[in-house]
């Protein structure tokens, strides 16, 4: 993406923050829910569950940005990293889960967004890269 501050990126920064920021707070109120209080049944699932929330609000900003993008041309590097870091983070997510069914390692689920975000990251700076 170009540097230019265009009004799709400027929304797309404001709710991306704002995703976050939510996420942030919900995360830590649900962990010290869960750390100080005997939660059970539907409760506990509600609260446990309650970060996931603001991270589809995050997904949704940014598919939001695609459709939002005048550039068709930054619209497709972007969609193009966006499949690139989705096959990725299945790649590891399912080698991940061989492993943890072999009993080699514990893998946490919630890290699959964190990491399909790494990827799209790496997926841009090679996209960059082989442009020029």
């Amino acid at each position: 993406m170009n540097c230019e501050w265009n009004p799709a990126a400027r929304r797309y920064t404001v709710r991306i923050l704002a995703a976050m920021t939510v996420y942030a707070v919900v995360l830590v109120g649900s962990l010290t829910l869960l750390r100080s209080r005997e939660l059970e049944g539907p409760v506990l699932w509600l609260v446990a569950s309650a970060p996931a929330l603001p991270i589809f609000g995050a997904i949704a900003t940014m598919g939001a940005f695609v459709v939002e993008m005048k550039d068709e041309y930054q619209r497709m590097k972007l969609v193009r990293a966006m499949i690139v870091a989705t096959g990725l983070s299945l790649s590891i997510f399912t080698v991940l889960g061989f492993l943890e069914n072999a009993g080699a390692i514990q893998a946490d689920a919630l890290w699959a967004f964190p990491v399909w975000c790494g990827c799209l990251g790496l997926a841009q700076v090679v996209g960059a890269v082989l442009d020029r």
